[in-house]
């Protein structure tokens, strides 16, 4: 009976403060509370009753109302957080457009704005900006010019810093930030994947003091404490890979995403949201400058400058003296005819030489494999059955040093058969190369030099900077591993780049193929010859003549993207055309074929008349992980707009599915 006084005491007379508040739960609507201690102001974080649970929430308005009126009884705000964490109007903006753009809920969006861990009593944070403790070097005619042209476009247009590996554009990029700070604005200065960059960090904190860093090593006090103090006012430089885009700073004035054509940058899990596109809605919201770099700009990037919608700024020249390093092509299905041999050959005469003649030399070499493991298939040579994993459907991969076979999908892990589970032959024939069975062949062929592995199979973020400084530090002879090695390295003793096997992704079921090994090829070529010492090159493949590797010889981009763009135009997929896909998944294959089919009739009429082209269902590349087999569905429009209209409505059909899962990924970066 008490209780019940007590909650009736909260309904005053006239008129009661109304919250509509949207809660950190995938649902879609605003539940209304009542702010029973008139606190509530639009962005606060708050704790409600959500039936039988508590779950934060952010207040988005605040209206006076009868409680009276509301056809059921109205709970009140249970728990009001300091307003240190309350969310900014333009992070709201921000939030507002990835909700509506990504079809995602509150709950899954809001999150990434927020504090970890917020406390309930104000915490003391000294609002320190940050300063500009060193001068940068002097910069040359093209990193003048750049600078010129990035600084007279108008704010809310993006730029895209084109320049070739080694021009300088790091600097570039800093001597903006210099600018920003000295300004009394904040900047945010994404990178790909903040572990693996350790020359552009070096670079920041040499020239900055006070830089606010997101990692992913963080705590979650550490992480709050950090979004604490970009909140607390003052000119900050917020660094980090995609979720930094997210910090609360004051002011924004200047968002630089380096390397922006890299696949980090796109979130992998939901909410699958771009920070690359993110950044530019961000910078058009606040008035913030947005700049884009890369030597090996995306597609879609590339195609916007082309077309005027961002400035196209280039720097075609490195900074150093030397030219781009020279590159050899290595066909191996004419080695292997020429040596006469019937398996795989590993290195070519020509890597053998120049590699023995660099080792004597005392420069630094890199052998990129985009395989991990000893070997990455196990065969029976009889009945030919594959040794795959019993959860997905892919080979698993077979690693020699703890005799295990593993699945990089689902981490499944068993012993070496010592037979075929299906005729019971022996042995097993292993197939493929990875890294681990590449270290044991380096190791011999090599037998005086120190050979460095960096693989993230079996190394932890920690494990893998360790390897890089000390080979940056010059203590190792050879650095071999997969794409890993091909980012952030930059050093005038590494001579020889090697790509082992230059045309391994080109294979794969994903019209982003060619682009990607484009990409990882020219990257790979960049990383040598950046001081005083000439660079070299050499990609062995089984198809040099492919377009992707014959204008990574030359670094040529603007061919490559011409010759890619002819084949992405007849087919209608990005930047032609934006597309979104659907994955289904279930675990038993009838019961999805079944639904999707049923699906399938309700959706074509909703495509047609949104005038939007449906392809499938059909199953995804990779059709089975983690037990549940897996189907997608692609929608293609020319208009964004009408793509946009067809999903809604699209996936109000989805309500119908039962227990099949399914997730959306707007502006897909991977097929599989």
């Amino acid at each position: 009976m008490t209780e019940n006084l007590a909650e009736s005491s909260l309904v005053i007379e006239g008129k009661d403060r109304i919250a509509a508040v949207q809660v950190f739960r995938p649902l879609g609507n605003t539940y209304s509370y009542l702010d029973s201690e008139a606190n509530a102001v639009t962005g606060s974080l708050v704790e409600v009753s959500l039936g039988r649970s508590t779950v934060k929430g952010i207040v988005r308005s605040i209206e006076k109302k009868n409680a009276k009126d509301f056809p059921y009884t109205l709970k009140p705000i249970k728990r009001f957080f300091p307003q240190q964490y309350a969310f900014r109007g333009d992070q709201l903006k921000l939030a507002d457009w990835m909700m509506s753009y990504y079809h995602s809920h509150p709950g899954e969006i809001l999150p990434l704005f927020g504090a970890p861990s917020p406390l309930l009593k104000p915490k003391e944070i000294e609002a320190e900006s940050t300063e500009i403790v060193s001068v940068g070097p002097t910069l040359t005619q093209d990193q003048k010019e750049a600078l010129v042209k990035i600084r007279e476009e108008e704010a809310g247009k993006p730029v895209l810093l084109h320049g070739v590996t080694g021009s300088g554009k790091t600097e570039v990029f800093l001597q903006l930030v210099d600018a920003t700070l000295a300004n009394g604005r904040s900047c945010i200065y994404l990178l790909p994947e903040i572990t693996l960059t350790r020359e552009t960090l070096r670079k920041l904190r040499h020239r900055y003091r006070g830089i606010l860093l997101f990692h992913s090593g963080m705590t979650p006090v550490e992480r709050r404490n950090t979004w604490l103090r970009a909140n607390s006012g003052g000119a900050h430089l917020i660094v980090g890979a995609r979720s930094a885009l997210f910090a609360p700073v004051h002011d924004l004035g200047l968002i630089v995403v380096d390397e922006e054509h890299d696949g980090s940058y796109k979130q992998d899990a939901t909410p699958r949201y771009h920070a690359r596109d993110c950044a530019v809605v961000r910078g058009k919201m606040t008035g913030a400058k947005v700049v884009l770099g890369s030597a090996t700009p995306s597609m879609e990037s590339y195609h916007n400058a082309t077309k005027g919608k961002y400035r196209l700024v280039s720097m075609p020249q490195r900074i150093s003296q030397q030219p781009l390093p020279s590159v050899q092509v290595v066909d191996l299905g004419e080695e292997r005819r020429e040596l006469k041999r019937s398996g795989t050959v590993i290195f070519s005469r020509a890597l053998l030489q120049k590699a023995k003649l660099q080792i004597l030399k005392g420069h630094q070499m890199i052998f990129f494999l985009n395989r991990r493991g000893y070997s990455t298939a196990a065969l029976c040579p009889a009945c030919g059955i594959r040794m795959d994993c019993p959860n997905c459907d892919v080979a698993m991969t077979h690693y020699r040093k703890s005799d295990r076979m593993i699945c990089h999908h689902c981490d499944h892990r068993c012993a070496v058969p010592v037979a075929c589970p299906a005729c019971q032959h022996q042995p097993l024939q292993f197939k493929g190369i990875g890294t681990e069975r590449l270290m044991d062949q380096v190791e011999k062929k090599f037998p005086d030099a120190k050979v460095i592995r960096v693989d993230g199979a079996v190394d932890g973020e920690k494990d893998i900077q360790a390897s890089l400084e000390k080979f940056m530090e010059g203590e190792g002879d050879i650095l071999l591993g997969t794409q890993i090695i091909s980012k952030g390295l930059d050093s005038h003793k590494i001579t020889l780049s090697v790509a082992l096997n230059a045309d391994l992704g080109l294979s794969l079921p994903d019209f982003r193929a060619a682009e990607r090994d484009f990409q990882m090829l020219t990257q790979l070529a960049g990383r040598v010859g950046r001081g005083h010492l000439k660079g070299e090159c050499i990609f062995q493949s089984h198809d040099p003549g492919h377009y992707a590797i014959r204008h990574a010889i030359s670094q040529d981009y603007e061919s490559f993207f011409q010759e890619e763009a002819s084949y992405r135009q007849q087919l209608a997929y990005p930047p032609f055309a934006r597309m979104a896909r659907w994955v289904f998944q279930h675990g038993v294959l009838e019961k999805l074929i079944k639904e999707l089919n049923r699906l399938s009739v309700t959706l074509r009429p909703i495509a047609k008349e949104c005038e939007v082209q449906l392809l499938g269902p059909v199953p995804a590349p990779l059709s089975k992980v983690k037990t549940r087999h897996r189907y997608q569905l692609v929608a293609k429009s020319q208009s964004a707009s009408k793509l946009d209209r067809f999903i809604g409505q699209a996936m109000k059909s989805f309500r119908s599915l039962g227990k099949v899962d399914w997730y959306l990924d707007r502006d897909p970066q991977n097929m599989m």
